[in-house]
């Protein structure tokens, strides 16, 4: 009895992340679109800027309040490169916020066929 309805909620609860994600992607498509006329690296900046903000209240909204430690170890002016394990299409949500400065993120294609697992 308690799988079931355990299963019921976690369809539920994913229903509710993605109804919520293309609210919140909808009121943020505007100054996506206006920003993509901007020069690199101003374009950049302001979505990433814009992505941190989103996330800020997205992900806290979604009951996965995200914590940063480790900011001490990154120096103003140097670059970094920051690999994720990829276990989840998560990661994209919580590191481009998470790390500071001006980032891209990269990924395998191969990420893209795999289906989300519970």
């Amino acid at each position: 009895m308690m799988n079931w309805l355990k299963n019921i909620l976690g369809r539920v609860y994913a229903v509710y992340g993605l109804l919520l994600f293309v609210v919140t992607l909808l009121i943020v498509l505007i100054p996506i679109w206006i920003f993509s006329f901007f020069p690199d690296p101003r374009k950049t900046r302001y979505f990433l800027n814009l992505g941190r903000v989103w996330m800020k209240f997205y992900m806290p909204m979604i009951g996965c309040p995200v914590f940063r430690k480790g900011l001490q170890y990154f120096e103003k002016g140097r670059q970094y490169v920051v690999v994720c394990n990829h276990n989840s299409l998560i990661d994209v949500p919580v590191t481009t916020p998470g790390v500071p400065g001006v980032n891209k993120t990269l990924a395998k294609s191969s990420m893209g066929k795999i289906p989300c697992s519970a």
